[in-house]
Order: structure tokens, then C-alpha cells, then sequence
């Protein structure tokens, strides 16, 4: 009978967005009786990283309402399409046109409308359905009563019968039942929300007008182009109440005062015929096969099963680990624990499209063969490529290894895994990678010149402006040597630490430039007097300031509890102190204090600038060494002429030449 054409986007459009759809759609799919009725909701231009806006608020969504509703899904790559002729998010003329297209073909009647409506029939009836079913051919518009966001707010959005009944004792007690006339053929202000047409004539005139790429006056090109086939355009004011919740608290796009309308006179005042013969075999999206599904069945649903099938049965109730990121040694961990990483993993690719391609680059065979299930068991069928000369087997079925110009060239995504298999590692973490066999050196060495050299490619191709940007995926990535390369070249978002996980899209700019240039010049003067070839980075700086702070305040030495105080603070009192390294990490770290050397000039001067000038006064040489008179103190053991080059600020060793081919070679202290 009815086919309901909506659109959306996951996104903020306007306050409360999640709401009043919900609100919307509940009480729509409430006046839909008739079999075959439907909701179409095209999912227009959401991020790949999301998942739709219908997923979003399925939780919210009654039983009818998730029984009649299909969604359609338009990726970013084909919004590409029109990108560079608007500014809008979201083409409401292709969006509606891919609803329609894909719209039941049995169904007789096609309502146009949004997500912000409610119906209900003047009479009392139940059912749209049966008032549409005896109407005579034509086309019809019914005029909205605009509902203040406060009153549609106090409603429960999954009790869609009282909020009708609402709706419509607010409309005549409050006065909200005004009727707005316009000119002989719209008839109506803000017709674009209730206009009823046969699916056939909309075929037949091709659809809405796909020029139309700004905002307003689709709705009214419809109406005159319809008005041309017909001689009138019919009114259900008399049978049915549309009921508009009000959005504009907060502009949006389309309500900003500044906003790019398309323009009347082409679209409303020039119209000569009623089709648009320019986008017969084209209007919708027609040459294009897109993603849908039932929103009793999403994709989002499928995440759970993949992890069950990808993932062994856990016979230990948790796990435990440290987030010492203020240990210099620990940021060099290369150990993974796949089973616990690979959740977080999955969940970033849930949403990828299904034809996607992903670029795993990595060394972890546990990790990559729990990816691969995971990916296929979310319905990926695609290949899965892996560079050539790494340790990830292509004889594996939907594996491939390529070069790096076909990875760039057919990837979708790519996942970069910065870790080595146990049998790669005596122990964990490695400072400065020192005790890794060569095969594993090699490993990293790759791994990581193909970062830098698929990052760099990236960014070139977004600045000539071609294609969308890609998802880069790192792991183990959080308060690691490799996590911090991965954040200079991805604008990642901060994950906590338990996920491993960093991702985000490269940064179109280049390298990460640090704009505090006091915090830096600290950071270089400490990791110069310390040792460190590189300068110690701004958290670290103030960790350790805050550290000092309360050595400084502390009553007394008993007071001092050492295994809380960064490495940074531990040796620059050792530096104070006259060069008595303080040993007082926890049993397992190799050189708590990250230093393999002590500087003993300049430390007055060091400290001075390390601390704000009344606390620099107070900590005389004399004075901090006695606040940590009675802390545990010792040498660290020799280290090999690796390490002690890189804590000395001698040009260090490049870990591999197996980078070599891509341009960069990873060096053991890359600052």
C-alpha cells in the first residue's frame, strides 16, 4: 500500500536528534496496517567508522516499527559523486531518489517525509493505510503545525499511541493547529513533509531533481513539476493532522542564517515539464549496488557471533597488566596478547563496507589469524592483503601478499600491528630493542618503514583530493615507542590503555609540530643532562614536576614512596644528588630511571628550569638529597654498545636495512 520515504545521517542534525526520529518513526510505523507497508530510511553519508543512524537508536524502536523498516545505506564514497559541488553533508534529492528506486514495487502510493513528523487522522482511525486505500490517482499535500521541542520532549518515545493522542489534544488546546497559506499551487507552508504521490508517477518524471544539491525547495520543485502532470495539486487537510517537532534550539546546515539554498527561480518559478529526461537512466543511484538491511536484522548484530567464533573459551576470570608509561623502558613493549586486543580490533571494523579490502601489516601470527576470522565472520569477503616479505603466510585461503603500491592502491583500511610473536622475545619490555633476535629486527624494521611510507602516500593523495580518507588502525599502540611514531602521522583518538588500540585518519599536515615551545626546550635541556638522545616529551615533563612537588612536600624521607615517582624525577635527583642513581622500581625493571648514565654538570641549572622559581629556591643540592637520604640506591647493570649509544646520544644503529627500500630505516631511538 505505502512505501515511506526518509532519510538521515548518523550525526547531531539539530537538538536531540535521537529522540524525536525515534519519536518519528515509532509513530509512523503505528499508522502503517496494511501488508507490504514499509519504512525506507537511506542512511546518507555516514562516516564508514560508524555505524548507521537506524542502528544507532534500534534499542529505541518498537516491535512494529523494526518489523516495516528497511535501510538502504549511501557510503561516503559515493557522496564523493556530488562532493565537489556541495557543501552539504547529506543530498536530500539523491537520498530520496534511493529510497524510491528501491521502494516496494507493489506498493501504490509513496509518502515523502521526514523524521521529525507524527500523523494522525481527524476522525479518530488508527490507520493511514485505510484512509490512502480509496483515494482516486493523484497527488497530495498536507500542511504542518509546527510543536514546541519542549512539549514533544516530555514524551516517551516508545509509547507511539500516547504520543499521538498527545499531539493531538496539544494541537487544539494549545493553539498550535495554524494553518499557513501560500501561493495557488504549494497551497501550504512546509509541504516538504507529507507529500503523497503514486509510485508510478514519480518513475515516470524520473524522480526528484538531482541537481538540486543545496537545501530547500526540493519539496517544492516536486510539487510544481507534479502540479504540470496532474492541472492541481489535492489537500488531505481535512483527514490527516501533521505534526512537526520543532528542532531549532541549535542551527543546523540547513537552518543557519548564512545557508545555500537552491536557487527558486531555476527550480520553482521556471519549471516547464515534470520529468527529467537529463537523469533517466541514472536518478538514485541507479547504476550502483548498495548495502541494506532490515532493522530487525543490522549488521552492528553481528559483532558478538564474530567474536565467539573467533575467540577460545577463557578459562581464567581476567587479566591484569601495567600501564607504566611513565617507565622509559616500558614504552618499548612488543608482547600481545591477541585474545584480549582482538575485541577492540573487530569492533573498529564492524562497520566497514562489505566489499571492503583491509591491509593487515604485522608480524603476530596469533593476531592475524584471530583478525581474519573475525573479518570474514563479519561478513568481509574480500582478500585480505599483507606485504610481501613479511612473515604472514599468503598461502593462507583470502590471504594475499602485494607490494606496497598495490597495497595503497586496493586497500581500504589498514591495520598495523606493532608487536612480535613470544618466541621473538627473552623479555618484554625490550629498551631500545636490545636482546631481539635479527629476524624480529628485520620484522619491526619493515613493518615500520611501511608505516611511514603508506602514511606519506595518504597524505598526498588527500591533498590532490582524491578519494575519502582511509582508517589506520595501530596495536598494540597506547604508551608505546611505536604508538607515539603512529600519533605524529594519525589524528588518533585517545583510547584508554586496556584496548591497545590507536586509530584515526593521517594527518593531511605532516608530521605532528609540538607549539609549546617552553615545555619542549624542558624536555630537551632534562633528556640532554639525563642522557637520552632525544628530548623527554611534555607529559613526562609534567608528571615528573608534580612528582617533585610532592618529594618537596613530603615531612620526611619515610614520607617519599619512590615506586610512584616518574623515571625523570628519580634521575634528575640523582643528578641533584651528586650522581647516586636511585633504584627503586618495582622487581623486573631493567633502569627504572630510563638513563644509562648520569651527567653531574649543570644540574643546579637543569632544576631551575625544570621548577617553577620559588620551588627551584627551596631545593638546594643539600636539601634534596636528604629528602631521599634513605631511598635504595645502585648502579645499573652494563648494558651492550647498542643501548649505551643510544642513552649516550651517539648515532645510534639502525635496527633493520629491511625498511631500507621504502626510504626510511628504523632506528633504535627515533625521536
Amino acid at each position: 500500500m505505502i512505501s515511506v520515504i526518509v532519510y538521515g545521517r548518523n550525526d547531531s542534525h539539530g537538538y536531540n536528534l535521537h529522540k524525536r526520529a525515534a519519536l518519528s518513526l515509532n509513530s509512523i510505523a503505528e499508522v502503517l496496517t496494511a501488508p507490504g507497508d514499509e519504512i525506507v530510511f537511506v542512511d546518507y553519508n555516514t562516516p564508514d567508522d560508524l555505524p548507521t543512524f537506524v542502528e544507532a537508536i534500534l534499542d529505541t524502536l518498537t516491535g512494529r516499527s523494526r518489523e516495516i523498516l528497511r535501510v538502504v545505506r549511501v557510503r561516503p564514497a559515493l557522496h564523493a559523486l556530488f562532493a565537489d559541488r556541495t557543501s552539504y553533508a547529506t543530498v536530500e534529492s539523491v537520498a530520496r531518489n534511493v529510497g524510491l528506486r528501491r521502494s516496494n514495487p507493489h506498493n501504490r502510493w509513496i509518502l515523502s517525509t521526514n523524521t521529525d513528523m507524527v500523523f494522525l487522522r481527524r476522525d479518530g482511525g488508527r490507520s493511514l493505510s485505510e484512509l490512502v486505500d480509496g483515494l482516486p490517482d493523484g497527488f497530495y499535500q498536507v500542511p504542518r503545525f509546527e510543536v514546541p521541542e519542549s512539549l514533544w520532549e516530555s514524551l516517551d518515545r516508545r509509547d507511539p499511541r500516547l504520543a499521538i493522542e498527545r499531539f493531538r489534544w496539544w494541537g487544539a488546546r494549545f493553539h498550535l493547529n495554524e494553518l499557513v497559506h501560500t501561493d495557488p499551487i504549494t497551497r501550504f507552508d512546509g509541504i516538504g513533509d507529507f507529500q503523497l504521490a503514486l509510485r508510478s508517477d514519480l518513475f515516470a518524471i524520473h524522480g526528484f531533481n538531482e541537481d538540486m544539491l543545496a537545501g530547500w525547495n526540493v519539496d517544492m520543485n516536486l510539487c510544481h513539476r507534479l502540479h504540470r502532470r496532474y492541472g492541481r495539486v489535492d489537500s488531505l487537510s481535512d483527514q490527516v493532522l501533521a505534526y512537526h517537532c520543532g528542532h531549532t534550539r541549535l542551527p543546523t546546515a540547513i537552518h543557519r542564517d548564512d545557508t545555500v539554498m537552491n536557487d527558486p527561480v531555476r527550480y520553482i518559478d521556471r519549471v516547464v515539464r515534470d520529468d527529467l529526461p537529463e537523469q533517466a537512466e541514472r536518478w538514485g543511484l541507479a547504476r550502483h549496488a548498495l548495502e541494506e538491511f532490515r532493522a530487525d536484522a543490522p549488521p552492528s548484530g553481528r559483532l558478538p557471533a564474530a567474536l565467539e567464533e573467533s575467540l577460545p573459551a577463557q578459562d581464567d576470570p581476567g587479566r591484569e597488566a601495567w600501564n607504566d608509561f611513565t617507565n622509559f623502558s616500558a614504552r618499548f613493549r612488543l608482547r600481545l596478547d591477541p585474545d584480549h586486543a582482538l575485541p577492540y580490533v573487530a569492533d573498529l571494523l564492524a562497520t566497514a563496507p562489505p566489499d571492503a579490502v583491509l591491509a593487515y601489516v604485522g608480524s603476530h601470527r596469533g593476531m592475524f589469524e584471530r583478525t581474519l576470522r573475525a573479518w570474514r565472520a563479519l561478513g568481509h569477503g574480500e582478500a585480505v592483503l599483507v606485504p610481501e616479505g613479511g612473515v604472514i603466510p599468503d598461502e593462507v585461503p583470502g590471504v594475499k601478499a602485494v607490494d606496497a603500491l598495490e597495497l595503497d592502491r586496493r586497500a581500504s583500511l589498514f591495520l598495523f600491528e606493532f608487536a612480535l610473536d613470544d618466541v621473538w622475545l627473552a623479555q618484554d619490555p625490550c629498551p631500545c630493542f636490545e636482546g631481539i633476535p635479527e629476524e624480529g629486527l628485520k620484522q619491526l624494521g619493515l613493518i615500520y618503514g611501511l608505516f611511514i611510507q603508506q602514511t606519506e602516500r595518504e597524505r598526498q593523495r588527500l591533498a590532490a583530493g582524491k578519494g575519502t580518507p582511509r582508517r589506520f588502525i595501530g596495536v598494540p599502540a597506547v604508551n608505546t615507542f611505536f604508538g607515539m611514531r603512529f600519533g605524529e602521522r594519525v589524528m588518533f583518538t585517545h583510547t584508554m590503555f586496556s584496548t591497545r588500540v590507536r586509530h584515526g585518519q593521517v594527518r593531511r599536515t605532516g608530521l605532528a609540530v609540538r607549539s609549546d615551545g617552553a615545555a619542549d626546550e624542558t624536555g630537551r635541556r632534562l633528556g640532554a643532562a639525563l642522557g637520552r638522545a632525544f628530548s623527554i616529551d611534555r607529559q613526562e615533563v609534567e608528571i615528573a614536576r608534580g612528582d617533585l612537588d610532592r618529594i618537596l612536600a613530603a615531612e620526611g624521607p619515610d614520607a617519599v614512596e619512590p615506586h610512584r615517582c616518574t623515571a625523570v624525577a628519580l634521575a634528575l635527583l640523582d643528578v641533584v644528588g651528586g650522581g647516586c642513581l636511585s633504584r627503586c622500581g618495582r622487581s623486573g625493571d631493567v633502569g627504572s630511571n630510563g638513563t644509562g648514565r648520569v651527567v653531574h654538570c649543570g644540574s643546579a641549572s637543569i632544576l631551575s628550569s625544570f621548577l617553577p622559581g620559588p620551588l627551584a629556591r627551596r631545593c638546594s643540592i643539600s636539601s634534596a638529597r636528604r629528602r631521599i637520604g634513605r631511598m635504595s640506591t645502585g648502579g645499573l647493570p652494563p648494558r651492550s654498545s647498542r643501548v649505551t649509544a643510544c642513552l649516550s646520544g651517539r648515532p645510534p644503529t639502525p635496527i633493520s636495512s629491511a625498511a631500507a627500500g621504502c626510504g626510511n630505516a628504523l632506528t633504535c631511538c627515533t625521536g
